[in-house]
């Protein structure tokens, strides 16, 4: 049996907001493997094989492809996917393998209070602790995070969420 790997996620439509996403079907690239899009977006696919990944979206009136890169063996990828008729891009991408975690995406706006040093990602809830290293994409030091900034996180996940190792703004 192959190494593989577990994908999922969320696709959201460009039409109005909150609208049932329509019917859709995910397929991994060169396999036999699918899986339905929920109404509200959802989908997991289990047992692809590691390796190259590309995803392709088709129905009603969509078919798009989305390459994603490589599945390490044992690794969930968990995805934000912003889909159109012809069209998907990742808006957030998580990578877990055990417990080692890289989450990209934009910082969302918090419906409430959250602790100093914390802040969310694709859904995810990202802990960084004093002295945590943080460059922008050159490598220079950071300013202030702030909702809406695009940040790349390496770190370990555990029952808080992600605790940051390193922080790239990008």
């Amino acid at each position: 049996m192959a190494e593989s790997g577990i994908v999922g996620g969320r696709v959201e439509m460009s039409i109005v907001a909150g609208a049932p996403v329509p019917s859709l079907l995910v397929s991994v690239a060169g396999s036999t493997l699918t899986s339905n899009v929920t109404r509200l977006g959802d989908f997991v696919i289990a047992n692809v094989p590691a390796g190259a990944l590309e995803l392709r979206f088709t129905g009603d009136g969509v078919a798009a492809v989305l390459p994603i890169g490589t599945l390490a063996a044992g690794e969930t990828i968990t995805l934000s996917v912003r889909l159109t008729p012809a069209d998907a891009a990742v808006d957030s991408i998580a990578r877990v393998r055990g417990t080692d975690a890289l989450i990209e995406g934009r910082i969302e706006e918090p419906g409430i209070a959250l602790p100093p040093n914390t802040f969310i990602v694709g859904g995810r809830t990202i802990v960084v602790p004093d002295g945590t290293p943080s460059r922008d994409a050159n490598g220079s030091s950071t300013a202030a995070l702030k909702p809406g900034m695009r940040v790349r996180v390496t770190g370990t996940l555990g029952a808080a969420g992600v605790t940051a190792r390193e922080l790239t703004i990008l």
